[in-house]
């Protein structure tokens, strides 16, 4: 049986860009449960709906939609899925060409840059990783491990100044694809990590070929490939300059007659927490 493929959604109804990719995940034979925080309408029939809090409370305010927190936020409760069992993270924007009919319960892949991204994540409850990214999210005034002397002397100061810090005050990526690369590599699992063409065949640069009317898509489904990461910054694009809709001819409007959704039922809107980041 194929494992369950779990993921998170908060601050709006699913558009298109969500529904297809959980249809991929359902059409390829896996069964999907959604975590949610507050109500999300336009999930496909036969999705598992738990609310997140119940599994995860968040450690700090996530219901402003701070781009920030709900993303710390959902790199901690993907790591509780993880350790409670029996379901695959992928992100819902993820989408899934072939299933994830591995052998073995390690279940991640590099970007071709040095790091191993958290889109796609699965560990065995037991990982050592898995323990320890734990730990480092949720201890008070966490620090960077990888970061070295200086920075824990000034660290050192800030504490006997009385000041404090969470989790979601670090640098980006810090609770996600940096933390998760330091501790795959201190615990010696990041020798399971799977080559970049198995879930993220694009780099970033490459993403035009998501939207433009007649990209090859051996470019974009290359041999191995398992999930094509579509990445949220696509979404924005199709939101900001193709009226949330995918361009005619492209391979989102491919993926969506793959699948059986209807893009103008559900347009790609933009939501607070989607916004780039500043600074």
């Amino acid at each position: 049986m194929l494992p369950t493929i779990a993921s998170y959604w908060t601050g709006s109804d699913l558009s298109f860009f969500e529904q297809v990719v959980i249809r991929s995940f359902q059409d390829a034979g896996h069964a999907v449960r959604l975590y949610v925080t507050g109500p999300v309408g336009g999930v496909p029939a036969g999705v598992e709906v738990r609310e997140a809090e119940a599994l995860c409370p968040a450690p700090f305010p996530i219901s402003d939609g701070d781009r920030t927190r709900v993303a710390v936020y959902s790199d901690l409760l993907r790591l509780h899925i993880l350790r409670e069992g029996g379901a695959i993270w992928a992100d819902l924007d993820a989408y899934c060409r072939r299933a994830f009919d591995f052998d073995g319960p390690h279940v991640y892949g590099r970007n071709g840059r040095g790091r191993v991204l958290t889109g796609v994540m699965g560990l065995p409850p037991e990982s050592p990783t898995l323990a320890a990214l734990l730990a480092f999210l949720e201890t008070d005034n966490p620090l960077i491990p990888w970061r070295g002397d200086a920075y824990r002397a000034e660290a050192a100061a800030k504490l006997a100044r009385g000041e404090s810090w969470t989790i979601a005050d670090l640098p980006w990526g810090v609770s996600g694809p940096k933390g998760f690369t330091h501790f795959l590599r201190r615990n010696d699992e990041i020798r399971h990590a799977k080559p970049k063409e198995v879930f993220y065949p694009l780099i970033r640069e490459a993403l035009a070929l998501l939207w433009r009317p007649g990209a090859d898509p051996a470019l974009i489904e290359p041999e191995g490939c398992h999930s094509v990461h579509l990445f949220g910054s696509t979404r924005r694009v199709v939101a900001t300059h193709f009226a949330g809709l995918p361009p005619e001819g492209s391979y989102l409007a491919e993926i969506c007659r793959r699948h059986g959704v209807d893009p103008t039922a559900a347009p790609a809107r933009l939501l607070p927490w989607m916004q780039p980041r500043k600074g």
